[in-house]
């Protein structure tokens, strides 16, 4: 059966997100149909915005709800469980069988295609046209999404629904990549440049993972303060403060580890002078096309430079274990949301570009 849904859609490159009435397909037998509760806006949302993908898209890749319907090869899951939604893979490919689904060598086409890998569309408009979805197996920017068992992930008992949706990308990313990509020791000294939702993330991440200098690195005050409440041990400005000469001040010769946000050249340069020979490096950012910074620092000194796609996180697993380390109160996430309506998309946009928002949530309505 068919289902009526209020989507956000994307027709052009830099054009704002438009309401509309469209119409979802029917689910086939390994795709469930979510009730989609609230949604997070991620900066991959607004680079789709941005450098264009298939319009006319939905897109939406943080998304949490309820199971409407199952299909009938689907296992584990039932009409009524609570889930997150996360990125998808082909479960086939060397990478998905070695456990590293997140380097599925199909990611780009299954992710960001716009279409089920059959080529299909999920959506279709008011006269019938066809609209691209299947933005990370689910483009959720809309009151119900189809997604498959593969990207969908079972809530524990009890789990917060509501404010979920975000760990399915960008706040698993961020945790993910200093407890499974970096794999940081308790002990080490690790510096984090970008303290939004990512960066704050890794913040938390490290913390929990025992870390005893955890510098956080940010052109803004506030950021850089809250950054303080939630583990960082000490902040740079990186506007006011030599990068580099503050952390190798700090450390007592460079950081152990080192985790860029922001993809930019200029301070993943700097990130990566402030650590130590053997430094491990993770970089998470969209860099520009072109961007690069001189070999002589990775390969004369024994540091690693790796790029890490979403933690490297199994979502089932992970996600799960970061909702346990809330309950119990050591990875606060909720503190970095902030609630929107879902028809105020296009404010939420703005405040995130300001800065007033760190990671926005897009509520349903009921």
């Amino acid at each position: 059966m068919t289902t009526a849904v209020q989507a956000a859609v994307l027709h052009g490159k830099n054009e704002p997100f438009l309401f509309e009435d469209l119409t979802l397909d029917e689910i086939r037998p390994d795709e469930i149909l979510v009730r989609i509760a609230a949604v997070g806006l991620c900066h991959t949302d607004l680079v789709a915005q941005q450098r264009g993908v298939t319009f006319p898209q939905v897109v939406g890749h943080e998304g949490a709800g309820v199971i409407q319907e199952v299909g009938s090869a689907v296992a584990g899951l039932v009409v009524g469980d609570n889930v997150a939604l996360s990125f998808t893979s082909c479960g086939r490919c060397h990478n998905c069988l070695a456990g590293r689904g997140a380097y599925c060598i199909h990611f780009g086409a299954l992710n960001v295609g716009g279409t089920r890998p059959d080529g299909s569309t999920t959506l279709i408009d008011s006269s019938g046209a066809p609209v691209h979805g299947n933005f990370f197996g689910q483009s959720s920017f809309a009151t119900h999404a189809i997604a498959t068992a593969a990207n969908a992930v079972k809530l524990p008992d009890g789990a917060p629904v509501d404010i979920s949706g975000p760990l399915g990308c960008g706040i698993q990313t961020g945790a993910g990549t200093v407890l499974n990509s970096l794999a940081v020791p308790a002990g080490a000294s690790i510096v984090i440049s970008g303290t939004g939702a990512v960066g704050l993330s890794g913040i938390m991440g490290a913390k929990i993972a025992g870390a005893t200098t955890i510098i956080a690195v940010d052109l803004v005050d506030g950021r850089l303060e809250f950054a303080k409440t939630l583990g960082a041990t000490h902040i740079i400005n990186s506007k006011n403060e030599d990068l580099a000469k503050q952390v190798i001040q700090i450390t007592g010769g460079g950081a152990d580890y080192a985790f860029d946000t922001t993809g930019a050249a200029e301070v993943i340069e700097s990130l990566v002078k402030a650590t130590t020979y053997g430094a491990k490096i993770a970089l998470v950012g969209a860099s520009k096309p072109g961007s690069t910074i001189p070999l002589a620092l990775v390969s004369a000194s024994g540091r690693t430079v790796i790029g890490a796609i979403e933690g490297d996180a199994v979502p089932q697993n992970f996600i799960p274990q970061l909702l346990d380390l809330h309950r119990a109160g050591q990875f606060p996430f909720d503190r970095l949301i902030t609630s929107y309506p879902f028809e105020q998309l296009n404010q939420a946009i703005s405040d995130t570009a300001t800065g007033k928002t760190v990671k926005a949530l897009l509520v349903m309505p009921k």
